[in-house]
């Protein structure tokens, strides 16, 4: 199983990308792939376990709250 869907698979190229160039965030509105507190959690130990930081991964709004 997938953790994100082929369907989504652009926002996995922009977190890869994010976590090799070292960016602190990623901003993102798709809540249902990407954003989602579950995905984060996963997305971050996918990134550690290859060695990179995972990016701050949040909406434009959480951003500026």
């Amino acid at each position: 199983m997938r953790l994100i869907p082929a369907t989504a698979e652009v926002g996995t190229a922009h977190v890869a990308i994010a976590s090799v160039h070292a960016m602190e965030f990623l901003l993102t509105w798709n809540c249902r792939h990407i954003a989602n507190a579950t995905i984060v959690e996963k997305l971050r130990a996918i990134c550690e376990r290859e060695g990179f930081a995972a990016p701050v991964i949040c909406t434009p709004y959480e951003l500026m709250v």
